[in-house]
């Protein structure tokens, strides 16, 4: 789909996240980027969030001390869809690619420590390894990640956990197209404790950026890196958790199923 446009003289290309499924998928796409000398930019717009660049400040000014760890959760029932649409092979496909963009942002670069995954399951169909996925994180800088996408939760949810060694951070992104308000809650050490809640239309921000940097003539080759990490962290997760037979989430079986 990249080469049809690029023989027709199209050199500037906006894809979805993520930007390939596999490994395989991506050494394609860099044969096909240099082959024909593609501008590639990938709509992973949480990069883009104003929460987003809020936290890289909480993390860049230093009042809170080192950030330790991150934990992103990424719930939403998706009962209907994972037995009726075909397509995502696990539930690593679906929410997950939002979160390790961001990730590496405020971490830098990292490896893969574990990951898992379990079965929807319901009184009548039980599609196979799309309900929760789990990845570990061990990033080469030393904040520590971990990040959970349940798509059999009750409800939805977008929020990241950002422990620094004198504030905890949590910022919540908007859940769907039907809102666009995030929200952030500050809560240092010493119990004191700060809230804001703003506009946050992620997607308008990126394709704002997008032509405004083609109108530049500035490359995105700091970008695409981020998104070449995210789907080598995905492919290693996704070969992790099909390793073993995916089984019932914890609270169904009263125990979990975890990859070392």
């Amino acid at each position: 789909m990249i080469e049809q446009p690029a023989r027709s003289g199209h050199r500037k290309i906006i894809v979805e996240k993520p930007l390939a499924l596999d490994l395989a998928g991506l050494a394609r796409i860099a044969r096909a980027r240099r082959r024909w000398g593609l501008d590639i930019t990938v709509a992973a717009h949480r990069l883009h969030s104003e929460l987003t660049h809020r936290l890289l400040r909480s993390r860049d000014e230093g009042g809170f001390g080192r950030l330790r760890r991150i934990h992103v959760v990424q719930s939403k029932p998706r009962f209907t869809r994972s037995a009726a649409v075909p397509g995502h092979p696990t539930a690593f496909d679906i929410e997950m690619p939002h979160a390790p963009p961001a990730v590496l942002a405020l971490a830098s670069d990292a490896a893969v420590a574990g990951a898992s995954l379990t079965d929807t399951v319901t009184d009548r169909l039980r599609p196979p390894r799309l309900g929760r996925a789990r990845l570990r994180l061990t990033p080469y800088s030393g904040v520590h990640t971990r990040i959970e996408s349940d798509l059999t939760a009750p409800v939805r949810e977008r929020r990241i956990t950002l422990h620094f060694d004198q504030a905890t951070v949590v910022g919540h992104y908007p859940c769907s197209d039907a809102d666009d308000t995030a929200r952030l809650r500050i809560t240092t050490r010493d119990r004191r404790r700060t809230r804001s809640v703003f506009s946050d239309d992620a997607l308008f921000t990126f394709i704002h950026d997008a032509y405004g940097r083609y109108a530049r003539r500035e490359a995105a080759d700091d970008l695409l890196a981020v998104h070449v990490a995210t789907v080598r962290l995905l492919a290693e997760a996704k070969s992790l958790g099909t390793a073993h037979e995916p089984v019932l989430a914890p609270e169904e079986t009263g125990h979990a199923h975890r990859v070392r």
